[in-house]
């Protein structure tokens, strides 16, 4: 049982980075538009240092924005998913989340 919680653990932990690096790579393409464009062009450069896990490589991929805004908000659905909540109340959607993701690669 303890191998199980130690797993949970790392990957808690592994999204945490995640969020982290996607915190930076947003900053920084507020401010270097050189960056910014390699960071629309490949979401993926946002955790180049630190890497991830196969399943947030997929959903890193998904995100197609085209200013660095709807970057901010493709990544708040995927990766902070806690925070819309409120969202999902107030809409009654199943999905919000989602459906943001998909009406923003539209």
């Amino acid at each position: 049982m303890l191998p199980l919680i130690e797993l949970e653990y790392q990957r808690g932990a592994s999204e945490r980075q995640l969020r982290r690096q996607l915190d930076l790579a947003t900053a920084r393409a507020t401010v270097d538009r050189e960056y910014a464009d390699c960071l629309l062009g490949d979401p993926v450069i946002a955790v180049a240092e630190q890497g991830c896990t196969p399943r947030q490589y997929t959903q890193l991929r998904r995100i197609q924005a085209e200013t660095v805004q709807e970057f901010a908000r493709q990544a708040l659905a995927l990766f902070w998913p806690a925070s819309l909540d409120t969202d999902r109340a107030e809409a009654g959607e199943e999905d919000v989340a989602q459906a943001r993701v998909s009406s923003a690669a539209s």
